[in-house]
């Protein structure tokens, strides 16, 4: 089993109260970032658990949806319809998490164009 694997089947997705396996918010980071890395949070996902069999991916205060990242509003603006669009089952959020983890960009650079730019600077 691959540890990707293994991190997936540690955890029992909904497995109630009182189990030392539950956890309710995950955070994925892009590929070389390592945590406390400066400005690897800005470009982390998160799945979060919004309910039972519902987790949401999330990334800078938006919510990943069928057109992409929304922001998504207060508890009492999500509609039905938001929901359904908003909400997946664990497995499916956590491979939107890990396929969108690489693509995201902030002011046009992504996080591996951004650690090649320090790079650079600190080798002059």
């Amino acid at each position: 089993m691959t540890p990707a694997a293994e991190e997936s089947t540690a955890f029992a997705p909904d497995a109630g109260p009182g189990s030392v396996r539950h956890a309710t918010e995950f955070t994925y980071l892009p590929d070389d970032a390592v945590p406390g890395e400066p400005d690897a949070f800005l470009f982390s996902v998160k799945v979060a658990w919004r309910g039972p069999g519902s987790w949401a991916v999330l990334w800078m205060g938006q919510c990943l949806g069928p057109e992409g990242w929304d922001f998504e509003p207060g508890s009492d603006g999500r509609t039905e319809e938001y929901l359904a669009a908003h909400r997946f089952p664990f497995a499916e959020a956590e491979e939107l998490a890990r396929k969108t983890v690489n693509t995201l960009s902030i002011n046009g650079r992504s996080w591996a164009e951004l650690k090649a730019v320090r790079a650079a600077r600190a080798g002059s």
